[in-house]
């Protein structure tokens, strides 16, 4: 029996990266694991197509920083797409997942809403699934 439905999108326009990210997400986000959560898992190529799609009961999202929108040419940063999601959907845990390693970069997205800022690097897939873990454990929703 199903207790609880949990929504994760994933945003990364790096179509390898994003295709391994959410294929690592939704092996670990399983009914076997998970008996009583019914995972949604999403993923986007583009912030516009995100932001066209957002929904407001959005638990997760994986968030890269550095962004390009379909036409190739248009820069959108995390940062914007962390701003415009915030008034739609308030109680997202956003994952930022950037090779920016400034630590004033980290702290000022910390500072505006972030739940954790992660490298991307060969151990981005491992790190994300202990965080999933994580916001499930202390999330009182979600019981297993």
């Amino acid at each position: 029996m199903l207790i609880d439905k949990m929504n994760i999108a994933i945003l990364d326009d790096d179509l390898y990266f994003n295709r391994m990210l959410t294929h690592y997400v939704k092996t670990i986000c399983s009914k076997r694991v998970y008996k009583v959560i019914d995972f949604n898992i999403e993923s986007y190529l583009t912030p516009e197509n995100f932001i066209k799609k957002m929904k407001p009961n959005l638990d997760i999202l994986l968030l890269d920083y550095y962004l390009t929108d379909a036409d190739g040419k248009t820069t959108i940063s995390g940062e914007e797409v962390l701003e415009r999601m915030q008034f739609y959907c308030r109680n997202c845990r956003v994952i930022m997942i950037s090779g920016q390693k400034s630590i004033p970069h980290v702290i000022k997205m910390l500072s505006k809403g972030v739940y954790i800022y992660i490298n991307k690097n060969a151990n981005t897939n491992n790190r994300v699934g202990h965080l999933i873990q994580d916001i499930i454990r202390r999330d009182n929703r979600y019981i297993y």
